[in-house]
């Protein structure tokens, strides 16, 4: 019986993107809204003292990093609580969002909650994908391990005295979600332009009540300013005190000496000083908008003018379902283009489509990702035809630019876990990789016709 058992744990490990029906220690688990497995992954894993690593085909370089990103941020986290971990971390690698869509294990019912990044969890196991940023993935990683760190830390390791105590203690979603947040990448410009646009939106005025992404936004600034003003120890010992009084209020009051009440009322005077003094001097861009309605939930990037001035084309992004827009300068008219997903709340993939005009600026070219493959969609603002092509090889494309004479582009693409340079010819549908090395390559673009590329890189 134990060899059985065995055996189909392990088809499990093999099946953990398959759509149908899944096997956890030899119990099979029906899933009422199955999600479409397009390719058959083979699993295979590097084993750890406190951590495995899954990873299939083309994925070893991204297991290789995840290995050594996830042993220094558990050395980090225990350090930080002064706690060693103590249950094993499962990590799922996969090498694409739209790749790990595939699998039906560790999906949230509302996934718009995992507004910041956050890794997918699931008990012990960290599901994470590959956008092309190692940065990124280092924030996922950061995420699951803070995540599974900080719970282990307040409830317990073992699953009795986690529904025990989980009944004792509830803690809100500003508390556990912005503390995760916090620890998963402390601060940044993006955040700061979001905590700004909260505060004077005054959605953070009712602090207690708030749920999903209000939360963790309002609780990332929290630990954030407590970080800054009674210095990085405090976290961990408010986390303590929480803990054994099973109070928030009393581990903000004996770590601090203030009450949570007077610590909100600092908080607000941190950031309303900090957003006054950063808007001293500034004035809004002179120039007509180029659109003149919104939708208030729709995420609009990546506007592009084509060569002779006279359309433009943009992205949007609503409940995770993609567009391409073409507006006409002329008649000030948008015709939509493409269309891809349906409006569901789920993490959107903010990476494609990828557009690009042609030099010529009659042609779009829009690149996007479906059933697990990449398709390059052109289009003819002229004539109104499109074309779609198959690109094989490449994983994933980030960002894409036309040479001078329309006959090649330079991408920045995902291959075998790496974010390289590949420059593609257009009439021998080829590419050539220009760049092979472990640092991103992002956003090139050709200089001087083509006797160069110029491209941003964190190497």
């Amino acid at each position: 019986m134990r060899v059985i058992k065995y055996i189909i744990y392990f088809v499990f490990l093999l099946n953990i993107g398959n759509a149908n029906a899944q096997f956890y220690n030899g119990y099979k688990m029906e899933f009422g809204k199955n999600r479409i497995q397009y390719k058959n992954y083979f699993w295979t894993h590097y084993n750890y003292d406190q951590f495995k690593v899954f990873f299939y085909e083309e994925g070893k370089n991204l297991a290789d990093y995840v290995s050594r990103s996830a042993h220094l941020q558990i050395g980090e986290f225990e350090k930080t609580f002064d706690h060693i971990l103590l249950r094993e971390i499962q990590f799922i690698v996969y090498n694409t969002q739209v790749q790990s869509r595939e699998s039906n294990i560790g999906h949230y019912a509302n996934e718009s909650d995992n507004a910041i990044g956050f890794a997918r969890t699931k008990g012990n196991k960290v599901f994470l994908y590959f956008n092309g940023s190692h940065k990124d993935l280092d924030r996922q990683i950061r995420s699951g391990v803070a995540k599974i760190l900080i719970e282990e830390l307040i409830y317990g390791d073992d699953y009795k005295d986690v529904l025990k105590n989980s009944a004792l203690m509830r803690l809100p979603d500003w508390y556990l979600s912005g503390l995760i947040s916090y620890l998963s990448e402390k601060w940044s410009i993006q955040t700061e332009n979001l905590v700004k646009e909260y505060f004077k939106s005054g959605k953070f005025k009712n602090f207690s009540n708030l749920v999903g992404k209000d939360a963790i936004y309002a609780g990332h600034s929290l630990w954030y300013f407590l970080a800054d003003k009674y210095g990085e120890n405090s976290i961990s010992n408010i986390l303590y005190m929480t803990k054994v009084n099973r109070n928030i209020e009393n581990g903000f009051l004996y770590v601090l000496g203030k009450g949570s009440e007077s610590v909100l009322n600092d908080w607000r005077l941190f950031y309303k000083s900090r957003i006054k003094k950063d808007e001293i001097d500034r004035s809004k861009p002179s120039g007509s908008e180029l659109l003149k309605k919104y939708k208030k939930n729709r995420l609009y990037e990546r506007f592009i003018y084509n060569s002779k001035g006279t359309f433009a084309a943009y992205v949007t992004n609503e409940l995770s379902q993609q567009k391409v827009w073409i507006h006409n300068v002329k008649s000030n008219k948008q015709k939509r283009v493409f269309k891809k997903g349906n409006k569901l709340y789920i993490e959107p993939d903010y990476s494609f489509p990828v557009i690009a005009w042609h030099p010529l600026g009659e042609v779009l070219s829009v690149f996007y990702e479906e059933k697990g493959s990449l398709f390059w969609l052109s289009y003819n603002v002229v004539s109104k035809e499109q074309k779609i092509d198959k690109i094989i090889q490449l994983e994933k494309i980030l960002e894409a630019s036309y040479s001078q004479d329309g006959q090649k582009i330079v991408f920045s693409a995902v291959k075998n876990g790496k974010t390289d340079i590949y420059v593609y010819d257009i009439r021998a549908r080829s590419h050539e990789q220009i760049t092979d090395d472990y640092f991103d390559d992002r956003s090139p673009v050709f200089l001087n016709g083509l006797n160069g590329i110029v491209f941003s890189s964190n190497r």
